[in-house]
């Protein structure tokens, strides 16, 4: 494993360590904040929630605001990556 790291390191494909953390966190940061904030919304308007009965709407409402804050997570990332 450790082997693997060090190839990725010297391939550049992973920033070097000290970016590596905040790029992390701040990806992390931005998904948790877009799922909550986009779940506040749903909840308030359209009623819907984790213990809404699986059907359609709430079935693809919850697959946008997973693949929605995981795109604002990897944008935080690579904007704190070209910061640095």
């Amino acid at each position: 494993l450790s082997q693997c790291n060090t190839q990725l390191r010297n391939n550049q494909l992973l920033p070097p360590p000290h970016i590596l953390l905040p790029s992390v966190i701040s990806g992390t940061l931005a998904f948790y904040a877009t799922s909550f904030s986009s779940q506040y919304i749903q909840y308030k308007l359209l009623k819907l929630s984790t213990g809404t009965r699986p059907m359609i709407i709430p079935i693809s409402v919850g697959v946008a605001t997973v693949a929605m804050g995981s795109w604002m997570g990897h944008l935080a990332g690579l904007g704190t990556v070209a910061a640095a």
